[in-house]
Formats: C-alpha cells, sequence, structure tokens
C-alpha cells in the first residue's frame, strides 16, 4: 500500500505537528482490516529512514498514525488487545529511535 502525507501548513518543518495538520490517504482500495492496520506501514517507513531531517518529519507522522489508531480502537466495545499491545510496542520503538537519533528532549542535558 502507497501513503502519501499532506501537510496544511509549514510549522512541520520547525519539527511539529499537529493532528490537524496531515492528513494520511491511501491511493489503492484495500480491505478494511488492512486499513485499520495502514499505521504498520507508516512506522515501518519511519523505523526505515537514515536520514535525520526525514526522520523527523516521519517520526511525526507515524506517532500521529498510532494516535488515531489507538483512538479507533478505544471507541470499539471490544478492543482488540493484541494490536493494542502492538501499537504500544511501536510507540516504544519509535521513542527509543527519537531518542538515539534526533537527541529527543532536547532540552535535557547530555
Amino acid at each position: 500500500m502507497r501513503v502519501s502525507v499532506f501537510l496544511r501548513n509549514s510549522s512541520f518543518d520547525s519539527g511539529l505537528i499537529s493532528l490537524q495538520e496531515f492528513a494520511i490517504l491511501t491511493h489503492e482500495p484495500v480491505r478494511p482490516d488492512a486499513r485499520d492496520r495502514a499505521w504498520k506501514s507508516v512506522v515501518a517507513e519511519a523505523m526505515a529512514e537514515s536520514d535525520p531531517e526525514k526522520l523527523q518529519k516521519k517520526l511525526g507522522v507515524a506517532e500521529a498514525a498510532i494516535f488515531e489508531r489507538l483512538q479507533v480502537l478505544s471507541a470499539k466495545s471490544q478492543p482488540q488487545s493484541a494490536e493494542i499491545r502492538e501499537l504500544r510496542e511501536a510507540s516504544d520503538a519509535l521513542l527509543a529511535l527519537k531518542t538515539a537519533v534526533l537527541k529527543f528532549p532536547h532540552w535535557r542535558q547530555q
């Protein structure tokens, strides 16, 4: 599945992004269960990025995709605990990558 990210303003360049500032649009029809797990491809893309400047942008998109999926799951009467666990693990991996490569948080004394 190919994913494109469209930003509505340039605040993303500063490293800040809100959920309102982007939309993830798929370009191919997919089954509902595959669409539900589209966050995985966004996370994998961020994890594979080696350019720190591109990584910062992809991390923001991946974190937002995880958050949005958690919002969808929390609205269900019986959320899938296995997927929630996967989302938590992905979030932890992104934080570790952000800390190691981008030296997040920037205000912490080294």
